[in-house]
Formats: structure tokens, sequence, C-alpha cells
């Protein structure tokens, strides 16, 4: 059904409203591509192998913004769609999940990479996610507006670097008053990327 229904001819659809029309498809003028859909069809084991590696390129091709720095959860941004995809779109565009960089996506298409054995990709994306890299010179100090260390605005890119370090999900089922957690660690071998200077690939190595 997967295959069938939800495959869009270069990457799977992210959804449908509940009119019946498709999200995530070429075919709309906002929101064409969202990463969230391509990472899972990886990371599930539930898409084709082949179409879901071509989804990865897809969102490389669509999502990676390398000018910029960041990994888009999807575009084009919602501004007019009608169904309306929720509060998403009271987002400006190109903010939070309104089309800019969201921390889980961001991380789920550098795992994603990884579990596809793309140790280049997979250490590019996490080096774009890295706020260490943001704010490594005076003028990147300026436009990223806190120190890479730092909470309160910087909080969030803190969270994103955390995530793609140490990749996991945490559930709390609550029963009588009990709470009991259950936590599912991600962990794939990933070579370093062969162009790697020696002190990352010491410090790539050491990470595994």
């Amino acid at each position: 059904a997967i295959e069938r229904h939800a495959w869009d001819g270069a990457w799977y659809r992210r959804a449908w409203f509940d009119d019946g029309s498709p999200l995530g498809t070429s075919g709309n003028d906002e929101c064409r591509i969202d990463s969230i859909a391509q990472s899972w069809a990886v990371l599930s084991g539930a898409g084709d192998a082949q179409r879901a590696r071509a989804a990865m390129s897809a969102v490389d091709a669509h999502l990676v913004r390398r000018d910029a720095a960041l990994i888009q959860l999807l575009d084009p941004p919602f501004v007019h769609s009608n169904p309306s995809p929720g509060y998403v779109q009271g987002y400006v565009q190109g903010v939070r999940e309104n089309g800019g960089q969201y921390t889980h996506a961001a991380v789920w298409v550098a795992m994603a990479f990884a579990v596809l054995g793309d140790s280049g990709r997979a250490w590019e994306m996490f080096t774009l996610l890295d706020p260490n890299r943001h704010a490594n010179t005076p003028a990147g100090v300026d436009r990223y507006k806190t120190e890479p260390y730092a909470g309160g605005n910087g909080g969030a890119a803190q969270l994103t670097l955390d995530d793609a370090a140490l990749p996991g999900t945490t559930v709390a089922l609550r029963d009588d008053g009990k709470e009991h957690r259950i936590e599912f660690e991600f962990h794939t071998p990933v070579k370093a990327p062969a162009n790697l200077p020696a002190r990352a690939r010491n410090d790539f190595q050491a990470a595994r």
C-alpha cells in the first residue's frame, strides 16, 4: 500500500487531507516535498530500498541548504494552502515547521544517510547542524545571535546538536499514577568519510 499510494515518483508523499488530496507531492504549489516521509522510509525499513535511497537524494537536492547551513523540513512553505495543514501555516514562511529547520526532522535526515551507509553525507549533515560551526567566527556569532554552548535564544540549536550527537527516543507511559519510561537508542556503524581531516577522523571514531 505504501509503494502503491505514497510514492510520488521521486519521493514519498507526506500525508493526505480529509478530502483525499495529498500533501508533499510534486503537484503541490506549497510543501511539494517533506523530509520526514523520506527519512522514515529509510529509518523504519518500510520503504522500498531503491526508492528510499532516491527519496533521500531528493531531500539533498531540494531541502539541504548548504549556502545557509541548514536542512529544511519542507519546501516551499505554506502561505495560502487550502486545505490548511493547521498551525504550521501560521508561522512566518521559512520559520520552524513552516519550511525552516526543525530539530527532529533535521537529525532524522542525518540518521537516514547513516543507515544508508552514506558516511559522507551523514557527516556533512551533522556538520551543518553543529552550532559550533555556526558561531566559530565573529561574523557568525553576530548572525547566530548566541554562543554555541548557550541556552536562551540558542537553546533550540543546542537541542539540535544534542539530538544529532545522542539520538534516541524516550517514551513515558503512565499507569495508575506510576510512570514507566522506555528508551529506544539509535546505533548504526558509520565509516569515517575519506576526506575527513585526521583530527576530525579521530573524533569521529571516538564518537562511534
